[in-house]
């Protein structure tokens, strides 16, 4: 799934070296809607069909114009996950991601990861773990059936208790379940890939 190959109608592009800030004003923004002090900044709109972004790699946006365009209300955490399995988030692919999720795992034992929204901040690599959480969803649909249960889980619309629904119905894997499941799994993952 890693070497899927996206054909994209016409996106443009405003890209800058210097900040967000930068490439918003290139827009026309007297302010920033949305900031950040990170080079590897950037955001896609949906209606404009563009990406603005402050790196070279521009994969990750690419991946949120197909995934957001098809499925406009999918929950972020599909959409946030599938950007970072395929193109990695911060500069850092997907298995540094889960080298680092499982780093806090071991040193934050007690950190509750079925509370996604709580772990969705900006770390100082770039990198944010509620991302990596969902890129793990990701990768466990693609092992247990294919694109076709990836996609399945994009059905489901934005609210808290649809994404729940998603993990529960397409994942099998209980509300009351969840944080063992990611741990166990992110655990494994790492050390498949070490």
């Amino acid at each position: 799934m890693r070497n899927l190959l996206i054909i994209i109608s016409l996106i443009s592009l405003i890209s800058c070296t210097e900040s967000i800030d930068e490439a918003n004003t290139y827009l026309g923004f007297d302010y920033s809607l949305r900031s950040s002090v990170s080079r590897n900044a950037g955001y896609y709109l949906t209606e404009q069909n563009t990406i603005v972004s402050c790196q070279v790699d521009h994969f990750y946006e690419i991946v949120h114009s197909v995934f957001m365009a098809k499925y406009p209300n999918a929950s972020s955490l599909f959409q946030e996950g599938i950007a970072t399995y395929f193109a990695g988030t911060g500069g850092n692919n997907f298995d540094f991601q889960i080298a680092q999720l499982c780093e806090m795992i071991e040193s934050n034992p007690n950190t509750d990861l079925s509370k996604f929204n709580d772990l969705n901040k900006l770390l100082k690599n770039g990198s944010n773990h509620f991302y990596t959480i969902g890129a793990t969803f990701i990768d466990y649909a693609f092992k247990k059936g294919g694109s076709e249960k990836v996609i399945s889980l994009f059905q489901y619309p934005k609210s808290n208790e649809e994404k729940l629904s998603a993990i529960s119905k397409e994942l099998e894997i209980g509300e009351n379940d969840i944080d063992s499941f990611l741990k166990n799994y992110i655990i494994k993952l790492n050390k498949e890939k070490n």
